[in-house]
């Protein structure tokens, strides 16, 4: 069996809470380092909301437009039989 030794960042968020690991210098500071994948926070931020507003108008609409084919579908049914 491998002994296991020194913290990790679920050990240390786990036993000290999310507080401590969210206040510990190490694992909030770089340093400057960026790595390859890394993208500035607020691009990725503005760009995911603006594609999250585009979908939900969307969806919105796509929704509302189907709504109004079925409700006015079914009151043309009904008024055609209800004059028949």
């Amino acid at each position: 069996a491998k002994d296991k030794r020194g913290w990790t960042l679920n050990s240390a968020g786990y036993l000290l809470g999310p507080h401590a690991v969210d206040n510990h210098r190490s694992f909030n500071d770089k340093h400057g380092f960026t790595g390859k994948r890394e993208i500035p926070p607020d691009e990725d931020i503005k760009a995911g909301n603006e594609n999250l507003k585009t979908s939900i108008v969307d969806l919105f609409l796509i929704f509302s437009n189907l709504f109004t084919i079925e409700l006015t579908d079914y009151l043309d049914a009904k008024l055609f039989l209800h004059f028949n």
